[in-house]
């Protein structure tokens, strides 16, 4: 079957749905739920920042070992992500659901076990679903250009999905609400509407098309060889190591947003405004990274150019006055633009990669790849906002009241400077992954030309006449001329 295939664009649109489905949801908890457990539910802001930092941690950690699962699976007819599109998306919509139909006149410990609990579940659920998303993206086909596409798809889902809550939900809350003042009905009201029109969208981009790079049977891989592939490739290495500056950089800046807006530029009624045109420049970062893909003819290199961008656009709301509000607003949609067009270029990149593992190792490891990036994503996320929380603390922070100059530059440094260094970091990892477009078309090459997906060793001389050579096994183990990966993994192949 012909696996270099081209998707019209009705199945791209579904297959968008799937992000926007689990954005809408997982946006609307972002941004309520600290909201909803302290002031209509109930709970000691304490409790429900602990409940927060766990969840982070365990979110986080919970990726790779998910991304091992699901490429340990047993495929079916139907594929072998798919069904656990389904999994997820019905997961998480229930789980939330139950997370806010919390009756406030509960008793207290009733609340706060409930409340951890369906939020860990329905975490959980949306971690299996964005891992099988990602995985099943990168099974849609082998077309390296259509991989941009797809994954230029995904961002706009990602773009307009976390703008729909902020339009909406105010809306939404007031009317389940009977008044202007929220309660739980509110709450409750508001989150089943999000949820079943994400279920419902979730479980329609399943309809996207077929698994078209499959596995004829079950794979035999442990989940700890599965893991090192994420680290023993130079190009899956570096993009991994990209992902962390991108969740070091991106929220770092937006967990002092709105201090900055208090305290710097003194309108905080921006940040409502600011989101929407983040979203808006994230939808158009996506179609532009898709070009400038296609115009460099290397992934990672589209991404460099997004990241220094990203870079300036920091530099310059770092180095503007505070009434420079033009300037923040053009800057905040630039940064969208970056933002939707680094991750473009990174997620279409491991499609790439886990077909040249499939080369060297005979296995495919989609969901492990994608399942690594967003843990390095996340785990690059949960640092910055904690250093962010600790300059100010160092530096004098009060609540509500004029901020003295120390803790006005701590709030400066981690909402621009320190995201336009961590920018530059990225870019050095990505410069670092030797992988082009003409380099992915031998490997599929080469797959095609191999039922098991592993080349001779005379067919490594033919397609990649210049490299070194790498012995596997051990003992008396046949040596063979892995000249591919040593292109492509660094010296020496796998470490």
């Amino acid at each position: 079957m012909d696996t270099n295939i081209k998707l019209p664009l009705w199945r791209k649109i579904m297959f968008m749905f799937g992000m926007f489905a689990n954005a809408i949801m997982v946006y609307f908890i972002t941004y309520y739920l600290s909201f909803y457990g302290t002031d209509i539910v109930g709970l000691s802001a304490g409790s429900v920042a602990i409940l927060l930092v766990i969840v982070k941690q365990i979110n986080a950690y919970q990726d790779p070992i998910l991304g091992g699962i699901l490429d340990r699976m047993p495929p079916k007819p139907s594929g072998k992500y798919r069904r656990w599109l389904i999994i997820g998306v019905i997961g998480c919509a229930i789980g939330y659901i139950l997370l806010f139909s919390i009756n406030p006149s509960w008793g207290y410990g009733v609340k706060l076990i409930w409340f951890y609990v369906f939020y860990l579940l329905g975490n959980l659920a949306a971690s299996i679903h964005t891992t099988a998303y990602g995985a099943y993206q990168q099974v849609l086909t082998t077309d390296t250009d259509e991989r941009s596409s797809i994954s230029m798809w995904r961002m706009v889902g990602t773009g307009v999905g976390s703008v729909v809550p902020g339009l909406l939900a105010v809306t939404l809350l007031t009317t389940f609400s009977g008044s202007s003042t929220f309660n739980s009905k509110g709450f409750s009201g508001a989150v089943i509407v999000y949820c079943v029109i994400g279920a419902l969208l979730g479980v329609l981009c399943t309809r996207a098309g077929k698994e078209v790079v499959n596995q004829k049977e079950r794979q035999k891989i442990s989940l700890k060889q599965s893991l090192k592939y994420m680290f023993c490739y130079r190009q899956t290495r570096w993009l991994t190591l990209a992902m962390v500056f991108n969740g070091l950089m991106f929220y770092g800046r937006l967990s002092v947003q709105a201090y900055w807006l208090e305290y710097v530029v003194g309108e905080p009624s921006l940040m409502s405004s600011l989101t929407v045109w983040y979203g808006v420049g994230n939808c158009c970062g996506a179609a532009v990274a898709r070009y400038l893909c296609r115009f460099f003819k290397n992934k990672p290199r589209a991404s460099v150019v997004m990241s220094l961008l990203y870079a300036a656009a920091c530099m310059a709301c770092f180095l503007a006055p505070s009434d420079s509000l033009g300037l923040f607003k053009v800057c905040n949609v630039i940064m969208g633009v970056c933002g939707a067009g680094i991750s473009v270029g990174i997620y279409s990149s491991l499609g790439d990669s886990a077909d040249l593992i499939q080369l060297k190792e005979g296995k495919r490891v989609d969901g492990t790849l994608m399942s690594g990036v967003t843990f390095a994503n996340k785990f690059g996320g949960i640092w910055t906002p904690v250093l962010a929380t600790a300059m100010l603390e160092a530096t004098g922070y009060v609540p509500k009241v004029a901020q003295n100059t120390a803790t006005i530059d701590a709030i400066m440094f981690n909402c621009f400077l320190l995201p336009a260094l961590l920018a530059i970091g990225q870019c050095v990892c990505l410069l670092l992954v030797k992988f082009n477009d003409k380099d992915h078309e031998k490997i599929l090459e080469a797959l095609k030309s191999s039922n098991s997906g592993a080349v001779s060793s005379v067919f490594y001389h033919v397609l990649f006449p210049a490299g070194r050579t790498h012995t596997r096994g051990a003992g008396g183990a046949e040596a063979r001329s892995l000249t591919c990966v040593s292109v492509f993994c660094g010296r020496g192949g796998r470490r």
